[in-house]
């Protein structure tokens, strides 16, 4: 299941990054345009053209997206590595559900707005040897978890030495 997510982390990472780096190449290339008083007489009916016209803009506004898009690839494979970590050697313990908060963002899609709802469990637990208490947070979920209601159980795998690397099993 490990090289499953692995793969599938890959490949979504992989899209963000050519995407970000495809976007921000032509925006590259339209800002130098403008800034190269070249607007006058300029076609914008084929993308090619513009971008041939303006290989430096393609470079500098490619180059900010492809780092972008590594910084958002290495980010993504990190977690994926992480889970496979703590599901093959992290330690289960018992966190106590202290409460569901349901989350709304907004996006632009077109000419209208959109909006996603999402919902993240929020756990606490007290470690056994040095009472300090944690708090953990599920990763977001497009669905209201009906299973867990405040005070009661969920499992969370935790890394002993570094109790911020953890997953919340919803």
């Amino acid at each position: 299941m490990g090289c499953l997510r692995s793969g599938c982390y890959f490949i979504a990472s992989l899209f963000v990054a050519v995407f970000f780096t495809v976007v921000l190449a032509f925006i590259g290339a339209v800002v130098t345009l403008f800034s190269s008083g070249g607007i006058q007489g300029s076609d914008f009916s084929s993308l090619v053209d513009t971008i041939q016209a303006n290989p430096t803009g393609v470079l500098i506004g490619g180059g900010i997206g492809a780092l972008i898009g590594l910084s958002v690839m290495i980010r993504m494979m990190r977690r994926a590595s992480d889970i496979t970590w703590l599901k093959r050697y992290g330690t289960r313990i018992t966190a106590t559900v202290t409460k569901i908060e349901k989350k709304s963002e907004s996006y632009r899609s077109g000419n209208t707005t959109q909006y996603r709802t999402y919902y993240v469990v929020v756990a606490t637990w007290t470690h056994p040897q040095t009472r300090q208490i944690h708090t953990f947070r599920s990763d977001h979920r497009s669905f209201k978890p009906k299973k867990y209601a405040p005070g009661s159980g969920i499992l969370v795998l935790i890394d002993p030495q570094s109790l911020q690397r953890y997953l919340v099993e919803v």
